[in-house]
């Protein structure tokens, strides 16, 4: 079983766990319960939802800009959806989360890890001829009375359930399940922050492909100007030309509105020593008049 599916598949194996020990809790002796947990069960299962709630976003996240509205709904509403087995979107979410993606992947199997801890000190229901997968074989055997995207799925359990985990073992699975969606967001978050970069460069490509009208424009005012400047008789014909130049080391600037300007340079041959060249530097500066420094 993949780690997209093992993802999934614990979308649907912790809310049965939850709710499977919310049972036990209901059905718990008031004197066995204070002995045992000391009040504090409670607030376990409350901690548990919190991570598994936590869990649930960090999905979203990931998959909402890989998916369509329909695809995400229907993988976070089905644990065992089609979608979650997709070599299509696996890709996907291999390519979004580039070298962060067999961590995060491991992360997942640490939590699949833990759950199964739970659910081995739970007498809950399996299917028999599942193998492949113990959460698996626990969400098979106990589908939702009625879920809901907006309210916790319900499920029905026809004997009484006995939770035989410590109370100090309880508190040691949060704190890992914690630690495991701190990670999971962690590798969400760098990877997002690395996808910025290309961007950054893609829109400052942009904007010397939008600055290049305005300079073809700017040229040609350029060679109409020089054109009635030499219209003389002194001589046959003028020449002016356009400098490309390739800097290995940028000038440097003396202001942040220049860092964005774009400039050229136009070369001038002087006629009376054609060894010399003249040069004017132009720059373009956005939303002000054009200015020949």
């Amino acid at each position: 079983m993949s780690g997209i599916e093992i993802a999934g598949l614990l979308l649907g194996a912790v809310p049965i766990l939850i709710s499977a020990i919310e049972h036990y809790n209901d059905g718990l002796d008031p004197l066995k319960a204070f002995i045992h947990w000391k009040g504090k069960l409670s607030q376990a299962l409350r901690d548990l939802w919190h991570q598994h709630n936590l869990y649930y976003m960090t999905l979203c996240i990931l998959l909402k800009e890989l998916t369509t509205a329909a695809e995400l709904h229907n993988m976070m509403m089905d644990p065992r959806s089609n979608l979650w087995t997709s070599g299509e979107i696996g890709q996907k979410i291999r390519t979004k989360l580039g070298v962060g993606y067999m961590g995060y992947l491991s992360t997942i199997e640490e939590i699949e890890d833990t759950m199964t801890t739970l659910s081995s000190h739970l007498n809950i229901d399996r299917a028999s001829r599942i193998s492949r997968n113990e959460l698996e074989a626990i969400v098979i055997a106990n589908p939702p009375v009625s879920t809901s995207g907006r309210s916790k799925p319900k499920f029905e359990f026809h004997k009484r359930l006995d939770f035989t985990m410590k109370r100090r073992d309880v508190a040691r699975l949060l704190e890992r399940l914690q630690v495991c969606n701190e990670r999971l967001d962690e590798y969400l978050q760098r990877a997002e922050k690395l996808d910025e970069e290309p961007a950054t460069k893609y829109s400052r490509k942009s904007t010397l492909s939008l600055a290049l009208p305005q300079i073809q424009e700017y040229a040609n005012n350029l060679h109409c100007v020089l054109s009635r400047a030499w219209a003389c008789s002194a001589h046959t014909s003028h020449c002016a030309n356009l400098l490309l130049e390739h800097r290995m080391v940028k000038p440097e600037r003396s202001s942040c509105g220049e860092n964005n300007a774009t400039r050229f340079t136009v070369s001038f041959l002087n006629p009376s020593l054609p060894s010399r060249w003249q040069e004017a530097e132009i720059r373009i500066i956005e939303n002000t008049v054009s200015s020949f420094e």
